[in-house]
C-alpha cells in the first residue's frame, strides 16, 4: 500500500488525510478552500490508485499506512 500512496499528489494526500480524519467531501472543499466538485474528483482519483471503493477502506490504508492504528 506505500507504493500506492506515493502515487498520490500532495494535494491528493492532504485530501486523503482529512476524509481519514472523518471530514466529509463539502468540510474537506472548505478546509483546503476548493470547490466541492474539485474535492470529489481528487477522492475518485485517490480511491482509483489506491485500489479502495469506500471511505471506510481509504481511513483504514491511510491509518495502516501512516502508522496510526486507533
Amino acid at each position: 500500500m506505500q507504493d500506492e500512496m506515493n502515487q498520490l499528489t500532495r494535494r491528493e494526500h492532504q485530501v486523503a488525510a482529512l476524509a481519514a480524519a472523518g471530514l466529509q467531501d463539502k468540510e474537506i472543499a472548505l478546509r483546503l478552500g476548493i470547490a466541492l466538485g474539485t474535492a470529489k474528483l481528487h477522492l475518485h482519483n485517490i480511491y482509483a490508485k489506491l485500489g479502495v471503493g469506500s471511505r471506510v477502506k481509504l481511513t483504514v490504508a491511510w491509518m495502516r499506512t501512516n502508522g496510526k492504528h486507533e
